[in-house]
């Protein structure tokens, strides 16, 4: 099979086309852009490409493009697998398919163009890094989504990976799992390598911070747990004052807490806004924190 070639040969010679399932998912806004592109301007740089044996010798799990089928090890030969341009390929498949509702002159025309990698030796994970961190085409959902299909994934990242397929940054899944920032963007980018740097190691944390989070989220919705740090920061800024000798007790106490917070609170918690020339809404959220958190260890003590 040639090195650059026209995917209506890859047909040709009766191979199907697959994905990785470690890829990121197919983004809708992306693929209609790519469609946009297309139309206009047709292919401009071939997709890349391996074969389908390669990629299971590598022990990458793969799936039928179209119908989504995990491909067998005996069945992996029948495929090319696209390592990149997989958005565009999907707004490929939607154009042709719309020509039914052409007239002629409308129709989507252009051809599709695939090749393989310059670099035979290289590993497809290490060319999937590669090409979606070198180029930021990536952001760090999909990173971390990349890594979590390996056998050895740390326990953090796969739970981190559930918060980021949410909508929650890298930064604040660091504070919920972990009571810091150390997992960052660089650490991501290295375990995309297969190699996992300490942070990622630090799973003793994980079962407090859910707990704590699922309550958060149950009193005060997941949007103010999210969208911000705010609130697992100030979380976090409590734990570091806690004395060591209470630190076993923070959790619940911290549970107890959140869900003291009366409906009014709660509202303006999830409702208040930063004032032009005054206090920022994180300044406001964490004033009220700590007025509430005041009262709640007065409370506490008068009843021991």
């Amino acid at each position: 099979m040639e090195k650059n070639m026209k995917h209506v040969d890859v047909l040709n010679e009766g191979k199907k086309v697959a994905r990785l399932v470690a890829n990121r998912d197919l983004d809708p806004k992306n693929v209609k852009q790519k469609k946009e592109s297309l139309k206009k301007c047709g292919v401009l740089t071939p997709a890349v490409i391996v074969n389908g044996n390669k990629a299971v010798e590598q022990d990458l799990e793969i799936v039928d493009f179209i119908t989504g089928e995990v491909i067998s090890k005996e069945d992996a030969h029948k495929y090319i697998v696209l390592v990149e341009g997989n958005h565009r390929y999907q707004a490929h498949l939607e154009l042709l398919k719309a020509n039914g509702k052409l007239e002629e002159e409308q129709k989507y025309k252009k051809e599709f163009f695939v090749t393989y990698p310059l670099d035979d030796n290289m590993s497809i994970m290490d060319m999937l890094a590669e090409i979606n961190t070198c180029t930021n085409k990536w952001d760090t959902k999909d990173r971390v989504k990349s890594i979590t299909v390996k056998e050895n994934c740390p326990k953090l990242l796969l739970e981190i990976n559930k918060l980021t397929n949410k909508g929650y940054s890298l930064n604040a899944a660091s504070l919920w799992l972990t009571f810091g920032t150390k997992v960052n963007t660089s650490v991501i980018n290295v375990a995309m390598r297969g190699k996992y740097l300490d942070p990622l190691k630090n799973d003793a944390g994980i079962e407090r911070g859910l707990k704590i989070l699922n309550a958060a989220k149950s009193k005060l919705g997941e949007d103010l747990c999210k969208t911000r740090t705010t609130l697992s920061g100030w979380i976090v800024s409590k734990y570091e004052k806690t004395l060591d000798a209470d630190k076993a007790n923070f959790t619940d106490n911290m549970i107890q807490f959140i869900n003291s917070i009366d409906s009014d609170n709660v509202t303006y918690l999830q409702k208040v806004k930063g004032k032009k020339g005054g206090s920022s809404k994180e300044n406001l959220i964490n004033k009220k924190l700590n007025e509430l958190w005041d009262s709640f260890k007065v409370s506490m003590e008068s009843a021991e």
